[in-house]
């Protein structure tokens, strides 16, 4: 994946990223078992949140010792869909 690649405007798919498979309320059940843990969001006003690595995730130490998985906070922002969000995210 590219660092700040640009995906705006791209569809977020439910469950296999299927476009048949549509999912409800996307931003809700983007929670799972993964490298991060979710600290914050907000479901109402949908302006970002915050992550940081979970220690305990499965094999975390070999993945790490490979260069993997070092990164240890992570901020998520998001910018509305208008002219406005366009301009203000570059």
């Amino acid at each position: 994946m590219e660092t700040y690649k640009d995906y705006f405007g791209k569809p977020i798919f439910g469950y296999g990223g299927h476009a048949d498979f549509p999912q409800d309320h996307t931003f809700q059940h983007l929670i799972g078992t993964g490298p991060y843990k979710f600290l914050e969001f907000d479901p109402i006003t949908l302006e970002g949140g915050s992550m940081e690595r979970y220690n305990e995730y499965w094999n975390a130490t070999a993945l790490q010792a490979e260069g993997w998985h070092m990164v240890t906070d992570v901020t998520v922002n998001t910018y509305p869909q208008s002219e406005a969000g366009f301009s203000s995210r570059n």
